[in-house]
């Protein structure tokens, strides 16, 4: 139903044209060498607030939009998307995270390029409630398509189809 909603509004609007592009970062906490050994250390209560203090700094300081713990991720253990002149930068930054250093975590990076007005986040506040946000992850086919595709028009339908299930869960937050 939603694939459905979405592409008969497609076709009678189309999304904001892409704007301010930026590159965001993604630092993927995975289970780190220390991560079981953590676990169950009495210094555990004290690391996780060191590393939520750190978080908060970055969040705080404009570097961290997102950060949050992945439900079900097996070793990967959560994400934070970062601002950053470059990669480098920005694993810089979650390389100085208390739970990294002290192995609790391993960082991955991974960065994307979004339109700025398609991913805006809003200055960061004290004591802000926990929201729960749903990824998906696209990755390329190893395969050839079966039919040639105008691959602007396919760029086309997937960035409309992505502005409308962001239009279809915020007006659902909304509610």
């Amino acid at each position: 139903m939603l694939r459905e909603t979405c592409a008969a509004r497609n076709r009678r609007a189309r999304y904001p044209a892409p704007q301010d592009m930026r590159t965001i970062h993604i630092a993927m906490l995975y289970r780190g060498p220390n991560y079981a050994r953590t676990q169950t250390s009495r210094d555990l209560p004290a690391l996780q607030k060191a590393h939520l203090a750190h978080l908060t700094r970055l969040a705080k300081a404009g570097h961290a939009l997102i950060a949050g713990p992945i439900e079900g991720g097996g070793d990967l253990a959560g994400i934070v998307m970062l601002t950053a002149e470059s990669a480098h930068a920005a694993r810089a930054f979650e390389a100085e995270d208390p739970a990294v250093k002290a192995g609790r975590f391993r960082i991955e990076m991974v960065s994307y390029t979004t339109p700025g007005n398609w991913f805006t986040v809003a200055p960061v506040k004290d004591n802000l409630p926990m929201r729960t946000f749903v990824f998906g992850f696209l990755r390329a086919s190893d395969s050839p398509p079966e039919a040639a595709m105008d691959s602007d028009q396919l760029q086309d339908d997937h960035q409309g189809q992505v502005s409308c299930v962001r239009t279809q869960v915020r007006t659902q937050d909304a509610k």
